[in-house]
């Protein structure tokens, strides 16, 4: 090696050198690595300490997604998308989560603003959580309507029975 090569591999090794700054792994980084080697709780603990958004949403979400709860996930989700409404992978978690939970009106909400938050090619990976939000919100739309007929029917039958009662009772007349 020629003593000209020399500065170039210092100047090379120095810029391929990682600074303090970019070796030190980030809160969200250090929580999906946390995730893979099942650490949940250190790997909350790490989410909860990312300042930075959609990145604290997106790692709270994730650890809680892959640890099996569900209901915080999405609540760690929607808490996201207050901050940051338009963030498509906070939208399609949150679809996709809700869609898991039975949420219908839920993940039709969030199919839509997914919708318009990203390009065609990108929503047709997502496009099956809209059928499926349809389905579960026209079951719940369904599941309502019955609930209210039942209620009438027993409000109904209360009150013909509350009638029949009173029309059936003897009605006395003045003491002779």
């Amino acid at each position: 090696m020629s003593r000209r090569a020399l500065p170039a591999l210092a100047l090379l090794a120095a810029l391929l050198a990682p600074t303090p700054a970019a070796a030190q792994e980030s809160h969200f980084s250090a929580a999906v690595r946390l995730v893979g080697e099942g650490d949940f709780s250190g790997a909350l603990a790490e989410a909860r300490l990312e300042t930075r958004q959609p990145d604290a949403a997106q790692a709270t979400l994730h650890v809680w997604h892959h640890a099996g709860a569900l209901e915080e996930a999405l609540e760690a989700g929607l808490a996201g998308l207050e901050a940051i409404p338009t963030d498509p992978w906070l939208l399609d978690r949150c679809a996709y989560l809700a869609v898991s939970l039975g949420e219908g009106e839920l993940a039709l909400e969030l199919c839509s603003r997914l919708r318009r938050s990203v390009d065609e090619e990108t929503w047709q990976r997502s496009a099956w959580m809209l059928e499926e939000a349809e389905l579960l919100a026209a079951r719940d739309r369904a599941e309502a309507r019955g609930l209210r007929r039942a209620r009438w029917a027993v409000a109904l039958f209360l009150a013909f029975s509350l009638g029949l009662s009173i029309w059936l009772v003897p009605t006395r007349g003045p003491a002779t």
